[in-house]
This record gives structure tokens, sequence and C-alpha cells, in this order.
């Protein structure tokens, strides 16, 4: 078959959107929104899992992106491997690769942080943070029981959530698990830290809130039996302005926005008084994971089960505190739910990626409910019928802010060439050009592209400006030619009685046809040489099969001649078929 299923941490080569001439890579996840204490019990470093229950059910990676509606940019995938962050581009394909090359490296990424440009912040779940170059060498380390959430501010400090075990009298008399925000120098040291439950214990409405049964319920669902994990503060964000509506000054930049799962809470905190200015949510969400502050001021909140079996992706207004738009996870095409963690991202189309974590997939959405982009985490080796849990999969929209990221990013793959001539292959658009040349001519200009990714091989023609009647003169040639070739032809060996041989009928090139932007494309289905040359038939000769076909699309006045080859053991001819099918026309570029 013509799909390729590798994990990325087992697999030699990049990832695209690969549903044909680039092999599918199964992406791999891992992480765990739950508490720990500084030394992380064998569970907590185990691998969590999702059951396979869902209609695309063994496929894995990118199997979704239209080109024209998905907002582009670039995915840090912290879930690949124990010290592994993969930066992946929009179809799969994995531009960069950090990992802890020490000889003695810390515990599990849980996430990374972009910072200074080449630089990344690494939180070592339970660990550390540490701070890396685009190399992955470590600038330096600081080992806190740091978990859930990274933020950077302007001067480069480093914002993160450290878990404790404590005793606060005011909550319960027990020792108990606590959040704490601490602050980090650019140089790895401690400034600030400040306890999350101390700012809470100022609210006596907090302090019953965290004191009832229902949350003492929700505080047991921990790690560690017995030890109630009354927050679990699971998200931070620095304000990055003054948000002002309707005249009133709500939040002032350097304020820090929070969100509690065990008590339904989201807040923003001003850390120079330490002091809580804002709240909302108990009554109104269930276990909500990753508020994040929006361009109009507005707060974008993963609400876990807001209904029953199925999640949402709140916008709500902070003023009015009114909800004003809402994804229902039962409403759009894929609909989506994630009892304990999730995440979300709007970006400025409007568009919103939402990762459904329990669900171990990320779809990105549009304001009508349209999957435009999906992702998928690839199932564990040992237990097949299950994925890695996808904690993340934040998309990095500005790839100029990093020189090292815009020049990896920089490789063309098929669909940026072809939107040059108004079309895009969907089935094969990621895969990356290996070889390139143009030429211009008087009047028309020559482009030949050479794309492969493992043993799958797609070469392309294109001819533009070329006038119809010229056109159809070539695309009758093109075909003439290749059937030619299995003609009587010349014996490429010695010594023998006649000096042709002639091809045998099981050994011709079939003949068929697939639609494409409106018309019906002949597609000869021929054996191929080690070297990628149509006409042999010889067995020791035949070492590929390749689909061959030549269209012209007279809106474009453009004409494409396309060879797809595979392994003549391997050749799958109707996904093959499929991917010259999913040529289609786009605004021009």
């Amino acid at each position: 078959m013509l799909i390729s299923t590798h994990c990325l941490g087992h697999a030699r080569r990049s990832a695209h959107i690969l549903l044909c001439p680039a092999c599918l890579l199964l992406l791999s996840s891992c992480s765990a929104d739950a508490p720990s204490t500084d030394a992380p019990t064998s569970q907590s470093r185990t691998r969590r899992a999702v059951p396979l229950s869902d209609p695309n059910q063994g496929r894995s990676g990118v199997i979704t992106h239209d080109v024209e509606a998905a907002y582009p940019g670039v995915h840090i995938y912290t879930a690949c491997d124990d010290r592994v962050a993969k930066l992946l581009d929009m179809s799969g394909r994995a531009v960069h690769t950090l990992t802890d090359r020490r000889t003695r490296p810390s515990g599990r990424w849980e996430m990374v942080e972009p910072y200074a440009g080449d630089e990344f912040i690494v939180l070592v779940r339970h660990r550390s943070i540490m701070r890396i170059d685009w190399q992955s060498a470590v600038r330096w380390e600081l080992e806190l029981p740091f978990q859930n959430d990274l933020a950077v501010a302007d001067n480069g400090d480093i914002y993160g959530i450290i878990l404790e075990k404590t005793v606060k009298p005011c909550f319960f008399s027990s020792p108990a698990l606590y959040e704490s925000l601490v602050v980090v120098s650019p140089e790895g040291e401690v400034k600030r830290r400040i306890s999350f439950a101390d700012i809470l214990a100022k609210r006596p409405k907090l302090v019953a809130l965290v004191r009832s049964e229902e949350t003492r319920a929700a505080a047991e669902d921990t790690l560690f039996p017995g030890v109630r994990d009354p927050l679990h503060t699971n998200t931070i964000e620095i304000i990055p302005r003054d948000v002002i509506i309707a005249g009133r000054t709500l939040f002032r930049k350097g304020n820090v926005l929070f969100c509690m799962r065990n008590i339904d809470l989201i807040g923003v905190v001003d850390i120079e008084r330490e002091q809580l200015v804002w709240e909302w949510g108990p009554g109104i969400l269930v276990r909500p994971h990753c508020a994040t502050l929006l361009e109009n001021g507005n707060l974008l909140i993963f609400a876990n089960a807001s209904e029953g079996r199925h999640s949402q992706v709140i916008e709500m207004n902070p003023h009015t505190r009114e909800i004003e738009h809402s994804i229902s996870g039962a409403a759009t095409n894929a609909p989506f739910f994630s009892e304990g963690r999730g995440s979300c991202q709007r970006f400025p189309n409007g568009n919103t990626l939402i990762v459904p974590t329990d669900e171990s997939r990320a779809i990105e959405v549009t304001p009508a409910g349209d999957v435009v982009w999906e992702f998928r985490s690839c199932p564990l080796e040992s237990h097949p019928d299950k994925r890695i849990v996808l904690y993340r999969l934040p998309r990095l929209l500005d790839v100029e802010k990093s020189r090292h990221l815009r020049e990896a990013v920089r490789t063309p793959t098929l669909d940026t060439v072809l939107r040059e001539y108004g079309v895009a292959i969907g089935e094969i658009g990621g895969t990356r050009i290996d070889r390139e040349f143009r030429r211009k001519g008087t009047n028309i200009g020559f482009h030949s592209l050479v794309a492969t990714d493992g043993d799958v091989r797609v070469e392309m023609e294109i001819m533009a400006p070329l006038p119809a009647d010229i056109a159809k003169r070539y695309l009758t040639a093109k075909y003439t030619i290749v059937r030619s070739q299995y003609g009587p032809q010349p014996h490429p060996y010695p010594g023998v009685i006649t000096n042709l041989t002639d091809c045998p009928e099981d050994k011709k090139p079939v003949e068929t046809q697939v639609e494409v932007l409106g018309q019906a494309v002949v597609v000869l289905l021929a054996n191929a040489s080690e070297r990628f040359t149509f006409g042999v038939w010889e067995d020791d000769l035949i070492k590929h099969r390749g689909a061959f076909c030549v269209l012209y699309v007279p809106e474009r006045n453009a004409l494409f001649e396309v060879r797809i080859f595979q392994p003549h053991d391997r050749f799958d001819r109707d996904a093959v078929l499929k991917v010259l099918g999913s040529l289609r026309g786009i605004a021009a570029h």
C-alpha cells in the first residue's frame, strides 16, 4: 500500500502529509496534566494512552489540510519522545528537532516555549526548566518541580508553575498539593515566588469554594491517593497590554491570567500586589483549561465538560461576564471531548486550533465550524488499540522572528510551487522538493520538479504559458512516445539470435482514466527501470512501476506532465489515481 506508517521517533526521514508519494509518519505524543510531588512515582513517569475509538483509527499525523483555509504556521510537538521536541510544518514535516543530548539528561519534556529568537525554554515535567539553543545545547537548568505551563515576559523573565506539598490551614489541616507562580531571570535565577493559595485565601468566598464537598471530590483526582490537589493550576499567561473595555481598565500589562481546573476558576492576578483583580467560572465551567487573552479583549477558554460528553471552546467578555461565542464539541464536523485536559488557540483569520487531549488529536476549525486541518498522534507500539496522549500542539505564527526557523521552513513543497500556477495537489502537497530546474524560453517557461519521500518519487514537467493548440500537439506526442517504448526494441543482451525483443502483453502499459479539474485524463500505468525510465519489461530490469499522465489546464494556460514512481512490488494503483484526482484549482499566487 502506498501509505507508509512509521512513528516519528523511529523514522529515518522527514514527515509530510503523506497519503501517497510522501509517507504518512505516525507521530507520537505523550503528556499528562496531573500533579506530582518533587519525586514523581513510576506511575507518573508512564506514558498515558487513550483508546482508538474513532473513524480514522490507524491514521496518524496530518490527515486533513485545506491549504487555502488553514492558517499557516509551525507547530511545537513535544510528545514525540521523552526528551524530544519536533517543529512540524503544516504538512506534518519535521523541519527541526530539539533533544537533550547530554550524557545524563533530565526527564520527560512536557512543553517547549520559544525564547529570544532562536532559543527555547523546556519544561521538564516535575523536574526543572532549562534554556537551550537551536542546536539543543543547554545554557542552564533550574531544578524545581515545574509543571503544566510556561510564559515569557517582554524583559526575558520566565514565568512557571511549581507544585509543592504543604499545609494551608485556611483550606485543609492536612498536607495537600498547591501551586506557586515562580519568576525566573534570563540567567536562570529565581527572582520571585508567589503562592496561588495565599492569593485565594484573601477571598472568603474562594476559601469556601476550595473547602466545598464538590471541590474535595475533584481534589481527590490525583496520582497520589490520599493527597489532595485542591486547585490544579494548569495555565498561566502574561497580559501583554492594558485591557480597556467600555472605558474601564480590566487588566494591566504584566498581570497574569491563570486557570484552575479543580475549582473551575479563571482569574487575573496583580503580581506586584499579589492580589486577585478579576475572577470568573465557578458554577459555569467544569474542569477548564487554557485561558488566553484575545486581541479584542475577550478570553478564549477550553471548557472541558460543559455539555456532558462534549467539550466547548468559549469566548467570553470579561467586562460583561457573558459568553459571546462558543464552538461546541457536538456541533463541529469533528465532535470533540476531553474530560481532564485540552487547549485552544485563536488565529488572525478567525480559525481556532482545538486540542482535545483525551482524544489525542488537534483540529483547526473555521468560524462556521468546518474542520480545515487535523492532526492525530500515533498508536502505542505495545498497544496498537491506543494512541499516545497529545497534551498541546501550539502553532507558531511568525516564523520570521527566528532566523533558523525561517531558513528551515523555506524548503519548498509541491504545494508551495504549484500555487504559482493556481493549482494544488492535496494528497501529496506537503512533499518536499528535492530538485528544481527553471528555464525561460522566448515565450514559454519550463519548470522541472523532483520530489521524493522514502521509496516514492514524484516528477513534474510544467510548461506555461502555453497556447491550447501547442499543448494539444505536445500532449498527443508524449503519450505516443511512452506507448512506443513498449513496442519492439533492441535486445539489451549481446549474443542473442535476433536483436529485437517484443514486450509481452502482460508487461505493456495499462491504460485508465481519472477525472482531474473537470476533465477525463488518460493515465498510463507502466513498468520502469532503476533509473525511473519507462520502456523496460525484462524481469531483471523492472525495478519500479509508474503512473504517467499529461493534462492541460486552459484557465491557467499551463500543461502538467506528471510521473509518480514506486517500487514495483509495493505499487498502489488506487492510491496513485487518488493522488492525481486530488489536483484542484486555487487562487494563483
